[in-house]
């Protein structure tokens, strides 16, 4: 996946219908615009031109399960049901 919202979300959807139900997508630089100032951001720009933040925060208010552990700039994991999935009947 390239940086850019629209190859990001390209990507999603054209892997989306491979998914299985249970399935987990895992995302990196989640945060990034969040953690801007870190020493190791090439430019000031950079967050701003990194789309996998806004492409994850549209699963999230899309109703995707989506679970982001806030280290370094970050890691997401989405299921990709919207929703979720039911653990039992």
């Amino acid at each position: 996946m390239n940086g850019y919202y629209e190859g990001i979300k390209g990507d999603w959807l054209l892997f989306l219908p491979h998914m299985r139900p249970f399935g987990v997508v895992v995302f990196h630089d989640t945060i990034w615009d969040v953690k801007r100032g870190l020493d190791r951001t090439p430019e000031p720009t950079a967050g701003r031109r990194m789309g996998v933040p806004r492409f994850v925060e549209e699963l999230r208010q899309a109703g995707y399960p989506v679970i982001t552990i806030d280290q370094h700039c970050g890691i997401t994991l989405v299921q990709p049901v919207q929703g979720g999935n039911r653990l039992s009947r």
